[in-house]
């Protein structure tokens, strides 16, 4: 929605934790972001330098 809220973490953290839903595209890699609103990346990692994300651990069961 263009707005960084609560839910923005909630979300990430679900992802991350839970085997939530991923980011949408370019997710996991580095993308320019089309969306018309004010939120800023530009001192992403993945705009100031090569940015290769770490692969997702595994859990043991």
């Amino acid at each position: 929605d263009g707005r960084l809220s609560v839910a923005d973490g909630v979300y990430l953290v679900s992802h991350i934790y839970r085997d939530g839903a991923a980011p949408p595209v370019p997710f996991p890699g580095c993308g320019i972001d089309l969306t018309e609103d004010e939120l800023r990346s530009d001192s992403h990692p993945c705009m100031t330098r090569v940015y290769q994300p770490k692969p997702k651990a595994r859990s043991v069961r």
